[in-house]
């Protein structure tokens, strides 16, 4: 990961943005379709969509090679997102945002997400095994910043 000073440097901070916008859009095709009766019907449409979305997370190799995927900025992605939903007030709370949550529900909320996120969806789809390596990086990082794993 590549910092200028001890700030990211703006290519790293597009790539976050980049990953935030591909997380919350298998975030929102996972609770879209959570319990619906299309669930089966378009599973063919779901599972392209989120080939693209493994590609903007720059998961698609053509020569099949570990080397060449960007974990550090995967991690810098996770741990921005981390901070983002435990700061946030909307975030770590329920009922329209008028009920705040204490900070282990937030955490149990947070666990939740990245779970339907990098494990529950993809695995619906048969894509568990391209996904992985972005899931260990994200669970790695939970890890190491809250101290307890996923």
């Amino acid at each position: 990961m590549k910092k200028n000073n001890g700030e990211m440097t703006p290519e790293i901070e597009e790539k976050i943005k980049e990953y935030m916008r591909t997380w919350l859009m298998i975030y929102t095709a996972a609770k879209t379709y959570e319990g619906s009766l299309l669930r089966s019907l378009s599973k063919k449409k779901r599972i392209n969509e989120m080939e693209n979305y493994l590609s903007a997370l720059d998961l698609k190799r053509d020569d099949n090679s570990s080397a060449s995927y960007p974990y550090g900025d995967w991690k810098a992605f996770a741990l921005t997102y981390f901070e983002l939903c435990m700061s946030s007030k909307q975030y770590g709370s329920t009922v329209l945002g008028l009920l705040p949550l204490d900070d282990e529900s937030t955490l149990n909320k947070l666990r939740k997400e990245i779970t339907m996120v990098t494990d529950s969806y993809p695995r619906e789809l048969g894509l568990e095994d391209e996904i992985l390596p972005f899931r260990n990086t994200v669970a790695t990082a939970f890890l190491e910043h809250f101290g307890e794993p996923l």
